[in-house]
């Protein structure tokens, strides 16, 4: 299956900015999105964009979120983040 990588980005990215409050429900969603696609998983979370540390139920994400994340397919390991 062809990927399109900022497609996917974009969806957990509009995920968090609509439900805020299921943050670990749009990580988990998007491991398994990938899992599906044959990606081992190393870590998806979504954290303040300032000290990453991860955002307090409620805290608006606009513009002060990041989602970090770093994933294997084969032997190719791709680390990647978005602000949110």
């Amino acid at each position: 299956h062809r990927v399109d990588r900022r497609q996917r980005q974009m969806c957990i990215r509009d995920r968090a900015l609509a439900h805020p409050e299921s943050l670990a429900q749009h990580e988990y969603a998007a491991r398994q999105e990938l899992t599906e696609l044959g990606w081992q998983v190393d870590y998806i979370c979504i954290r303040q964009r300032d000290d990453l540390t991860p955002p307090a139920p409620g805290d608006a994400l606009q513009g002060h979120g990041v989602a970090l994340a770093a994933a294997r397919l084969g032997r190719t390991r791709l680390i990647d983040n978005l602000e949110i």
